[in-house]
């Protein structure tokens, strides 16, 4: 008869959940290997990847401090726009203000400006008129073969 103590049966029962553990164990290792390949081939990439983007990530720097400066100038040229703007309407304020004052001379500086707005229009239409003469009279006379400057000469 065999007779067995509890403590060998402990122990064999150990031994058997250890060599199934190993063997899952196994089972595991074998699938995740060729992700383990992947992963490695993927980190390879990764850093491959890193070291073309260190270039792209410091001229982005420069492009960033480019920009920094472009904008601090644009500031400052705004600023000096807005100034400028708040000194013109400051002087169109003062001249208008002394011109409303002054009422009869700015409608008779406006009458005489308007006057020789007019005055320009009816000379450039007379000047409009007499080329336009002119011109029909050089394109009536070709037929007698002399202009009318040279008809002019011989009287």
């Amino acid at each position: 008869m065999i007779t067995l103590t509890v403590n060998e049966i402990l122990t064999a029962i150990l031994l058997i959940a250890a060599t199934a553990a190993l063997v899952f164990l196994i089972i595991v290792l074998v699938r995740l290997l060729p992700g383990m390949k992947k992963l490695s081939s993927i980190l390879d990439n990764v850093e491959a990847i890193t070291e073309n983007a260190k270039p792209t990530v410091d001229k982005v720097n420069g492009i960033l401090e480019d920009v920094s400066s472009v904008t601090e100038a644009t500031k400052t040229g705004v600023e000096g726009a807005a100034n400028l703007v708040d000194n013109v309407s400051d002087s169109f304020s003062d001249v208008f203000g002394i011109l409303s004052g002054n009422r009869s001379k700015v409608t008779a500086a406006t009458n005489l400006i308007n006057a020789f707005v007019g005055l320009t229009g009816v000379m450039a239409g007379r000047r409009k008129s007499a080329r336009a003469r002119a011109k029909a009279a050089a394109t009536a006379e070709p037929e007698t073969g002399t202009t009318r400057k040279a008809s002019r000469k011989k009287s």
